[in-house]
């Protein structure tokens, strides 16, 4: 107790006021295992489709040493676990040697684990660096299914290791640690604005937002063309393109969904694709949200862009009119891709088949060569109930055809508490109307 405290508690208890309780000091790094192989080995996960192919473990110096097979996850645990309790804990620390950029994943499980339920067990998945990663792994306490006071079992795995990769683990510890707060901050093309999520934009926007006009797809398409006459007067050589898979002979439309859902321990729903789908979901981009990129080479760079509106296509059926009033001024956000990214193979893990995101579902946005940019390039709100959305994608539109930045497409999300869309029609929809569109008034370059 240092002098200050000490004067408090006799001020108080000389005015016979209750002394101040003086919180218990967090506890220091405990280590959790001393590592010996003969405790560890195999295990499999309850949500595997498919036994994965078995990894083998060595141990030196206190350190783990599993090499896999190959297979999706496959994982090696303990049912020894020296400290049952990890409630007086927030986090985790090891030391991992990764061969390559590569993710890596912990899971404990309690005497109250609920195998069909993930909520049940801690879980965390982290993307690592070659050679040694000094992770922090969050007990995430919002996980309150997760009963941390008697640990009965710990598992490590790792996601597609190729046939004779090894990780070495060492120095596996609970810890107290201090989080840092997020520092994401987003510009949001076309404005002087700066943005941390779609509901700190909505915030922003909330005095200026107001619900679009509710309209059926054939209205969007009539309205957009009343402005391109409108244009020509003044724009004789303004052309109007509309860029729909399936319409015109044009196929350049890659569309895709990406599983973010917690928690972590869906591993396996994270690493499907979903991009065969003729209709997706989308929330915000910790729930689920999809990625897309539109083919627009046919524009000549530097041409002027005159006007340009992204439609999708949500059927009235998929939202209660009485819930429309909650959707509004709701941002979605075009959020730009910076990865030449797979329709088929793309995932939460991965761009493409043996490329993984610096971060989980390409949550990096810091880095000289990040994931995404930390660039909106549009927002809005939708149109609720109606068949037809339309977002204004001008300025989009210019940053892809400046001949100075690279088209590679934008995740599409929005704050999921808000609005949400239930099996909106993806570009292989059946009915071509159904497929989202880009629509582009625009004067060829000379």
């Amino acid at each position: 107790m240092n002098a200050k405290h000490a004067a408090i508690l006799l001020l108080a208890v000389g005015l016979n006021l209750p002394a101040f309780a003086q919180p218990a000091p967090p506890k220091p790094d405990q280590l959790l295992f001393d590592f010996n192989a003969q405790n560890w080995s195999v295990v499999e996960n309850p949500d595997a489709k498919a036994k994965e192919p078995d990894a083998t473990v060595s141990a030196d110096n206190g350190k783990l040493q599993i090499t896999f097979a190959g297979g999706q996850f496959p994982a090696v645990g303990t049912s020894t676990v020296p400290i049952a309790d990890w409630s007086p804990f927030n986090a985790v620390k090891v030391d991992v040697t990764a061969p390559r950029h590569c993710v890596v994943g912990f899971r404990a499980r309690t005497d109250q684990d609920d195998p069909k339920d993930m909520g049940t067990r801690w879980e965390v998945t982290s993307f690592l660096n070659p050679g040694l990663n000094e992770l922090v792994l969050p007990i995430n306490k919002q996980q309150a299914k997760f009963a941390s006071k008697n640990v009965i079992s710990v598992a490590i795995y790792m996601y597609t290791p190729a046939a004779g990769e090894s990780l070495l683990v060492d120095n596996l510890r609970l810890a107290n640690v201090k989080s840092p707060p997020p520092t994401a901050e987003f510009t949001v093309l076309g404005t002087d604005l700066k943005a941390k999520d779609p509901a700190d934009l909505t915030a922003q926007l909330k005095d200026k937002a107001s619900p679009p006009a509710l309209r059926t797809i054939e209205q969007v398409e009539a309205d957009f063309k009343a402005r391109f006459d409108e244009i020509k007067k003044t724009n004789p050589t303004a052309t109007l393109a509309t860029f729909r898979d399936g319409e015109n002979n044009y196929n350049g439309w890659k569309d895709a969904y990406i599983f973010s859902h917690g928690p972590d321990g869906t591993i396996y729903q994270r690493a499907r694709n979903y991009s065969v789908n003729p209709t997706m979901s989308t929330y915000s981009r910790n729930v689920g949200f999809r990625i897309m990129q539109v083919d627009l080479s046919s524009i000549p760079t530097g041409s002027k862009i005159l006007a340009a509106e992204l439609v999708l296509v949500r059927r009235a059926k998929e939202t209660k009119a009485e819930d429309i009033e909650k959707y509004f001024p709701s941002q979605w956000i075009a959020e730009a891709c910076n990865r030449d990214w797979s329709e088929k193979e793309i995932n939460y893990y991965q761009y493409a088949t043996g490329k993984l995101w610096k971060a989980s579902a390409g949550t990096n946005w810091s880095d000289a060569d990040p994931d995404f940019l930390p660039l909106y390039l549009a927002h809005g709100p939708s149109a609720g109930k109606a068949d037809a959305s339309t977002w204004d994608f001008t300025n989009a539109v210019k940053y892809w055809t400046d001949g100075n930045s690279k088209n590679h497409g934008f995740a599409w999300h929005g704050p999921y508490t808000q609005d949400f869309w239930r099996n909106a029609p993806t570009r292989r929809a059946p009915t071509i109307k159904d497929r989202p569109a880009l629509m582009v008034i625009y004067e060829p370059a000379k």
